[in-house]
């Protein structure tokens, strides 16, 4: 399982120490850009994504939690294999266009989910997509609690791709920490977002090693 820390700062400065720190460990990062439209929330920004990827050579995962994300995405700046999630609710009648420009631009397409949405909802589109992100907390707001009916849908997509002979990447975005890694690992998950989970004390390396452990 991958461990992607998750942008807990606005502050390059902070950000460029902070990455200095974790780089030779993880391999990638998770950050949220919020427009205040699609989420209550604003977070994050076009420019301070591309300071973020003019940091670090290791991979990025971006979650566009937005209106409009394709006109976001083709004002990213970013790597060949990059990861960009979007949600359901923004592209449901547009999905292949969204597909379409993140593969011209060498980007993986990730498709989000909400805790509401449930996967029935969604199914018609998992041939579609190799990245799936299940939302385990509300979109918007750091420090919420671990919904627990996200293993209930871990299990429905799991199900999914037996019967489909397919495979997906699952991964998972909120409230992830050492309380519940270890199961997240048991049922393959792929990779996780973590925020509260790193930096909710003053040492992220000590808490990333800890995370890493649980899932060996």
């Amino acid at each position: 399982m991958f461990i992607f820390p998750s942008n807990h700062s606005q502050n390059i400065n902070q950000l460029t120490a902070l990455i200095a720190q974790l780089d030779p460990l993880v391999p990638g990062y998770h950050v949220d850009i919020m427009d205040g439209h699609y989420v209550s929330h604003t977070m994050g920004s076009i420019e301070l994504t591309h300071q973020i990827r003019n940091l670090t050579q290791k991979q990025l995962w971006v979650h566009l939690m937005v209106h409009n994300p394709i006109t976001w995405i083709e004002l990213l700046q970013l790597n060949p294999g990059d990861i960009v999630s979007v949600h359901y609710e923004t592209i449901a009648k547009d999905y292949e266009r969204f597909i379409k420009t993140a593969e011209h631009k060498q980007l993986v397409a990730s498709l989000a989910i909400n805790p509401e949405t449930p996967i029935k909802k969604i199914d018609h589109l998992l041939p579609c997509f190799n990245h799936i992100l299940l939302m385990s907390v509300n979109p918007g707001a750091s420090g919420q609690a671990f919904i627990l009916g996200t293993f209930e849908k871990i299990n429905e997509l799991i199900d999914w791709q037996k019967k489909n002979h397919a495979s997906l990447n699952i991964t998972v975005d909120g409230g992830v920490n050492e309380s519940n890694i270890k199961q997240l690992k048991e049922l393959n998950v792929t990779a996780v977002a973590v925020t509260n989970g790193l930096f909710n004390n003053f040492d992220p390396i000590d808490n990333f090693n800890k995370l890493k452990k649980l899932t060996e």
